[in-house]
């Protein structure tokens, strides 16, 4: 099996051939590898732990005027601080708005669980890689106790066709509230 650095310079001429062979065929990538669903949702992720209370309002609440129905910001650099901006972000976006939270795997199993709840006091809906993605005994143990209302998935971000074109099930190292 190719690890290292010698698995990026084959995927990178994998996906320098399938974009070559799409072009060659004046077709989009999506049609010539075939697709999972006709449409998929969007949603503005930025909301960097770096951003003051005013640039979350101006970012994450423009999506929102953009018409935008999901949006994300980054969280666990300054855990304590979190379920403020949180707030703020919930405040700029409105109660209309799937708001989105980004763990960026900053928390122990017992801390995600907490901010988890915490976050939920904001109808957060995603509570993404909430500890470490490389950390499955711990995700696990994360999501055993989960807030009521949350829907957890197992972890790897992988979605694959199959041979016959649907795609598999969603793998995701998330934790999602149930609407």
């Amino acid at each position: 099996m190719t690890s290292g650095l010698s698995a990026f310079a084959v995927a990178a001429v994998d996906v320098a051939l399938w974009d070559l062979k799409a072009r060659l065929l004046d077709v989009s990538l999506a049609t010539l590898l075939g697709r999972c669903r006709p449409a998929v949702p969007v949603y503005g992720s930025g909301g960097f732990t770096t951003y003051s209370d005013a640039q979350l309002r101006k970012q994450l609440g423009g999506w929102a005027e953009q018409g935008f129905a999901r949006v994300k910001l980054k969280v666990g650099s300054e855990p304590e601080d979190d379920p403020r901006r949180v707030r703020v972000a919930r405040e700029a976006v409105g109660p209309e708005v799937e708001l989105m939270v980004d763990g960026n795997g900053a928390w122990a199993p017992a801390g995600a669980r907490l901010m988890a709840e915490r976050f939920a006091e904001e109808d957060v809906r995603w509570f993404e890689e909430p500890v470490s993605s490389d950390d499955l005994e711990g995700w696990t143990r994360s999501v055993s106790k989960r807030p009521p209302g949350w829907r957890s998935r197992p972890a790897s971000t992988s979605r694959t066709p199959t041979a016959s074109g649907a795609c598999s099930p969603p793998a995701l190292s998330t934790c999602s509230r149930a609407t």
